[in-house]
């Protein structure tokens, strides 16, 4: 049930140069899909709420695309008017216990993302954020953020969360550096996407780490050497384009450089979006069989 619903803008207006953000080409073939984040805590003593809409309008100030607007899914930018963010309330009969214990809750686990807007659907809005506090019956709560991924990547959004964490508990902020690209409206590259079939019923599976388990496997690690590329992952994605039929050229090298690119400094790992997808593998049973054999003799070379 639906207890509020409010638009979330920033606290200051925007800057009239910042209005329109341009997206990058690597932004612009990008999924538009959003991708949720969940938040899962037992007890939220503080049941003030305004705590976490007055920082996350704290945020928006310096993160100012995600209160933005894609206005059609093929726009070459961001309009940047202080639309906002739109901050869902909810309440739920379920018990947080009850909920995490559920082994099918694929439909149940739809319900804590605002609108709907996991990866299941492939719902297009314009909106860049959205958000949605869901009230268990037992005082537990889970936080949803679901981000458009024309204007974030993984890491830009979980920065954006510890950003928005430090805001709340009042902390000090860091700033970050919003690239707008160059161009305002970059040419994309003449080739198509091969649609792959599509999955109408899918299964998903928790795996539930205990601290004592997370520290052994640490210690396990410590010490010893590690490569900077793994040439698996290189040919799994290979073999990947091999059976969609892509030409060579056409493989993404520039996350398998080495030497390493420099490490890009914190201040500008807020910026949208660096070049990462899902992606859905499907192996025929002989050909993920010979991945398995390619892989453990990936892993017994010396490198």
């Amino acid at each position: 049930m639906i207890i509020s619903q409010e638009t979330i803008k920033p606290s200051s207006p925007t800057p009239p140069h910042l209005i329109t953000y341009n997206l990058s080409l690597a932004d612009r073939l990008a999924p538009s899909s959003h991708v949720p984040f969940i938040f899962f805590y037992k007890n939220y003593n503080n049941r003030d709420i305004n705590i976490l809409k007055k920082s996350l309008s704290e945020c928006l100030t310096q993160y100012y695309p995600f209160a933005g607007r894609l206005l059609t899914p093929s726009a070459p930018g961001i309009e940047c008017r202080d639309h906002g963010v739109e901050f869902l309330e909810v309440s739920t009969d379920y018990r947080l216990h009850d909920f995490i214990l559920n082994k099918e809750q694929d439909e149940t686990l739809d319900k804590l993302i605002p609108n709907n807007l996991g990866f299941a659907t492939n719902k297009t809005r314009p909106n860049m954020v959205e958000v949605q506090l869901n009230h268990f019956a037992c005082g537990g709560v889970a936080l949803a953020v679901a981000t458009s991924h024309k204007v974030a990547d993984a890491l830009t959004m979980a920065n954006f969360i510890n950003h928005w964490a430090t805001v709340a508990r009042g902390g000090s902020r860091i700033k970050p550096s919003i690239l707008s690209h160059s161009l305002s409206n970059p040419k994309l590259p003449e080739f198509t996407f091969r649609e792959t079939s599509k999955v109408k019923q899918y299964a998903t599976r928790r795996f539930m780490f205990p601290d004592s388990k997370l520290n052994g496997l640490k210690n396990k690690v410590n010490g010893l050497s590690t490569t900077p590329v793994n040439p698996t992952r290189k040919h799994i994605y290979t073999s990947e384009y091999k059976d969609d039929e892509l030409r060579s050229d056409q493989v993404d090298r520039y996350a398998y450089t080495y030497p390493p690119l420099p490490r890009v400094p914190l201040s500008y790992q807020a910026s949208a979006s660096s070049l990462s997808t899902l992606h859905f593998l499907k192996f025929p049973e002989k050909k993920l069989e010979s991945m398995k054999i390619l892989d453990n003799k990936l892993k017994s070379l010396k490198l």
